[in-house]
């Protein structure tokens, strides 16, 4: 069962990171490519 929510949380984080950054590439993929990069990492 923690690895199942653990598996959950991570998801949610991953859809929230994936959110983030359709946002800055939207915003200002140009301006900030690296802040884009590093979102996409996390």
């Amino acid at each position: 069962k923690p690895t199942k929510t653990s598996a959950t949380k991570s998801t949610t984080t991953e859809t929230t990171s994936i959110t983030t950054t359709k946002k800055l590439m939207t915003t200002g993929r140009i301006t900030s490519p690296t802040t884009t990069t590093k979102t996409v990492v996390i």
